[in-house]
């Protein structure tokens, strides 16, 4: 196995917030290109919304006037659509507000998402913009499951809760990350597994994590191993 990690603070160039926490989705705001790690592919491209606030795991569906309320419920929806199809792309567009589990008493509202979000190939994660779009590592459910991975430091075995998961399989060469703070996380984003993952992530924060991106990659060569660009 081979054994990877560092720990970014990205990156500059945010833009401005736009629209406000907790505002219906119906005026759409202008958002930021998806940047692919290579083109997209020429087959059907699809989008999901979440609000964090007014969307609706139950009902939410494809685009923007039916927006899911976690991020988890989106990303499963767009791969079913997505299926084995590898000419399809999707994306989850996330507006403005503070993404994690909320305990009774909490001094702040929460979508109710349980970490790690466990992002499927072929799917992409955008935010409105970094400065309010906020992944809360901290805002753990109880009910999160962690994940045993080496520690970057010493190499030993221990538990971990990322906010974002990817790997086990191929088909990430379309993913990007963008646009979103992930923040008081154990791991930011956990890349791990045999399938090579090749995403992107762009213009967002990582901070206040123990470790902001960790690659285990455990594939053999011909497997191929992880190559995530992160950039800005």
């Amino acid at each position: 196995a081979t054994v990877l990690a560092c720990v970014v603070v990205l990156l500059g160039g945010y833009g401005s917030a736009l629209g406000q926490q907790g505002s219906s989705p119906c005026a759409t705001p202008a958002l930021p290109p998806v940047l692919p790690a290579t083109p997209y592919p020429s087959g059907t491209h699809y989008e999901a919304w979440v609000d964090p606030l007014w969307g609706d795991d139950l009902n939410g569906g494809p685009g923007v006037t039916a927006p899911f309320r976690t991020i988890q419920a989106a990303a499963d929806a767009l791969a079913l659509l997505i299926g084995t199809d590898p000419l399809a792309s999707a994306v989850v567009r996330l507006l403005p507000g503070r993404y994690g589990w909320m305990d009774a008493g909490s001094q702040v509202t929460y979508n109710g998402e349980i970490w790690p979000v466990a992002l499927p190939p072929g799917v992409s994660l955008v935010g409105v913009s970094a400065q309010s779009v906020m992944l809360d590592g901290g805002a753990v459910a109880p009910t999160s499951a962690p994940i045993n991975v080496p520690d970057p430091t010493t190499g030993l075995t221990h538990a971990v809760v990322p906010v974002l998961h990817l790997g086990g399989a191929a088909g990430y060469d379309y993913t990007v990350i963008s646009h979103l703070t992930i923040l008081g996380a154990d791991v930011g984003a956990l890349i791990e597994g045999a399938g090579a993952v090749h995403a992107k992530l762009a213009s967002s924060l990582v901070t206040q994590c123990d470790v902001g991106v960790q690659i285990h990659s455990t594939g053999t060569a011909a497997e191929g191993l992880h190559r995530p660009v992160l950039f800005h």
